[in-house]
């Protein structure tokens, strides 16, 4: 009888960590976005228009941002655009400024997939091709923190 009550317990113990985990994520996709949420270094590698992409995308409290580009997964990365973020109306704004001295802008919609990862899907960044582009993005760290290995 004890086996019995002591396998129920098992059971019923591995159902609520399982459910726990479940929870947890609801919760993180259930509360509202806040601009906080998005401060620090994120990191997506893709493959967009048959070649690979790593970009690290960096963002500041004070609404400062910072890209860098690289082909690999591990690879050296290259200081790509800067420019400012905004968080608003549930939608992601962007201006960057390229190296090359032509400037830009973007839009897209996030939803979060957990508190460390969200899917970004490009609304508009004044190139038809890229709307509906998602890239999901996974937390590196703070911005302080995020070192990148760049292309000498």
């Amino acid at each position: 009888m004890r086996s019995l009550v002591a396998l129920a317990l098992l059971a019923l113990a591995s159902l609520s960590s399982s459910g726990s985990a479940r929870d947890a994520q609801h919760w993180a996709q259930a509360r509202p976005l806040t601009s906080d949420f998005f401060v620090g270094a994120w990191e997506t590698y893709n493959t967009e228009f048959g070649r690979n992409v790593r970009i690290v995308w960096t963002l500041w409290q004070d609404g400062r941002l910072l890209y860098h580009f690289g082909d690999g997964p591990d690879g050296p990365l290259v200081q790509g655009s800067t420019g400012t973020w905004d968080w608003t109306g549930g939608v992601m704004h962007e201006t960057w400024h390229r190296r090359d001295g032509s400037s830009g802008f973007g839009r897209g919609s996030v939803e979060r997939i957990d508190d460390h990862t969200i899917r970004l899907t490009i609304i508009d960044n004044g190139h038809a091709e890229y709307r509906g582009l998602d890239r999901v993005y996974r937390r590196l760290g703070p911005p302080q923190l995020a070192q990148v290995q760049t292309a000498k």
